[in-house]
């Protein structure tokens, strides 16, 4: 089968930065491949490079010539300025054959199978999660054959997270999308790519569903720490044998130094490997006292043009404690975020934060 997608040994670095090399991958019809990967480790780049926006340092990408590729990147990049009708209309209006009623139609169409039901609204006025909504709707009207989608998830609400499941579970289209949401994944990929320093390569890549993926990681990663105890070993007990300066044949005893050498690189190639992982994290972060209550929030109240978003909201964390923040598109969750930061005021109520708080916000 044809690939509409497929590249052969890239590499990429920014600078310093080494992000991936030789890498190599083709993507098929049907195909639904979740790209992962700590942060840093060029998933984004990755997806870039397969839109053609990014240039590779070494190796070659073919696209098929056939096949229409969309890309969706993290950021939606919509025209805050027009309404959501021609937002549409601006992706369909060149399309061959289509007249002018059958495109207005067709963005009509797309609009409801987002939720948007009114079409003169401005794109600007729409929360984050519709927002996105409304990208990703103008990314389908155009009919990829492969769709590349950069976190689709991100301002999502459950809802608006289980109808883009529903959509790509009976896509007709080929895709690669990034995401960090495992249940997401597991639901909706048939192959995961993990980009790593980890591994050899630099990747792994599983086919199979998300649980598939972890089940094969699990037994790799254990396998490699097995080879590193057991090259330990073998170069311990090297170590040993030239430290007793053997009366041996000089071109026997040049041999086990060469390969003491090599043995050395090896195990620390695969101990750097194994050390590799190191997990950024997003958390409220404070001086070294041992404080019960880092931050606390009484009877909060906001509003946007005369709307109540939330009212005597009560909260408190304290060290160690994981909040999360659920609730459907405009209801206010990122307004919160906001307030909790100090970047936006409340209408009513207090905050108090314990001295010395640092609060990281991205």
């Amino acid at each position: 089968m044809a690939h509409l997608l497929s590249c052969q040994a890239i590499s990429k670095s920014f600078g310093a930065q080494h992000l991936f090399s030789e890498i190599s991958m083709g993507v098929s019809a049907g195909e639904r491949l979740g790209l992962i990967g700590p942060n840093g480790a060029g998933k984004s780049t990755l997806l870039k490079i397969f839109a053609g926006l990014e240039e590779v340092d070494s190796g070659q990408v073919f696209a098929n010539k056939n096949g229409r590729q969309v890309y969706l990147s993290q950021a939606d990049d919509l025209p805050l300025e027009q309404s959501v009708e021609e937002c549409l209309l601006s992706v369909v209006e060149d399309e061959a054959g289509l007249d002018e009623a059958a495109a207005y139609a067709k963005a009509r169409q797309m609009a409801g199978q987002c939720g948007l039901f009114d079409m003169d609204q401005p794109v600007g006025d729409l929360s984050g999660g519709w927002r996105k909504r409304l990208a990703i709707g103008r990314a389908l009207i155009q009919q990829p054959d492969l769709l590349l989608l950069d976190e689709p998830t991100n301002h999502l609400d459950m809802a608006g997270i289980l109808w883009l499941e529903k959509i790509l579970a009976r896509a007709p289209f080929a895709f690669i999308l990034i995401s960090h949401d495992r249940y997401f994944l597991n639901n909706v990929t048939n192959r995961i790519v993990e980009l790593s320093q980890a591994y050899s390569g630099g990747y792994l890549r599983v086919e199979g569903s998300y649980v598939d993926f972890l089940r094969r990681k699990t037994e790799l990663l254990s396998a490699q720490e097995k080879n590193e105890a057991a090259l330990s070993n073998r170069l311990r007990r090297e170590t040993a044998w030239l430290a007793r300066g053997p009366k041996a044949r000089a071109t026997k005893a040049r041999y086990r130094i060469e390969a003491a050498g090599s043995l050395r690189r090896e195990m620390d190639e695969v101990k750097r490997r194994n050390n590799t992982g190191a997990k950024m994290a997003l958390g409220f972060e404070g001086t070294k006292r041992r404080s019960k209550i880092l931050l606390s929030a009484h009877k909060l109240a906001k509003s946007f043009a005369g709307r109540q978003i939330f009212a005597k909201l009560n909260i408190e964390l304290s060290p160690g404690s994981c909040m999360g923040i659920l609730g459907n598109n405009g209801s206010g969750k990122s307004t919160l975020i906001q307030i909790l930061a100090g970047r936006l005021p409340p209408d009513a109520g207090t905050i108090k934060m314990v001295d010395g708080l640092r609060i990281v916000l991205f």
